[in-house]
């Protein structure tokens, strides 16, 4: 539940909305097959190209977990990770990393603060999984 301050000064509490997941790849194929499932789960989704576009779309909107691909044109995964834990705004955004070689990239990705490291392909189960516990750890 999320508080929200009355005139008062009373803090009211309302159910949390649908949460917020930023899906980051280079694929256009990716971007969309994952927006579509996690649309059907409830949650709202948007989309960026790279690191560099997650970015300002962050900016907009603090999203509660962030799933990208570690090689990216422009700006990879693990240096939107830094960047995110660097702002106070953003590093407690959960962050999955999902890659085509976990065991050569997982200990980059814990480096960079990475909250979870999955390997391509990977079950939309495990995905969901990793998220809703992600998601539970930060309400």
């Amino acid at each position: 539940m999320r508080g929200v301050k009355g005139s008062s000064g009373t803090v009211y509490s309302r159910p949390r909305l649908a949460p917020r997941i930023l899906i980051v790849d280079d694929a256009p194929d990716v971007r969309q097959l994952h927006e579509h499932f996690f649309h059907g789960t409830g949650m709202e989704v948007a989309t960026a190209e790279n690191g560099t576009l997650a970015l300002d779309a962050v900016r907009r909107s603090v999203p509660d977990v962030i799933v990208t691909d570690v090689s990216m044109p422009i700006m990879d995964g693990l240096d939107l990770c830094r960047r995110l834990r660097a702002d106070v705004a953003t590093r407690e955004v959960g962050v999955v990393i999902v890659t085509g070689d976990p065991s050569e990239q997982a200990q980059a990705a814990l480096d960079a603060g990475c909250d979870a490291v999955l390997g391509k392909p990977c079950s939309r189960t495990l995905l969901l999984s990793t998220i809703r516990l992600l998601l539970d750890r930060r309400a």
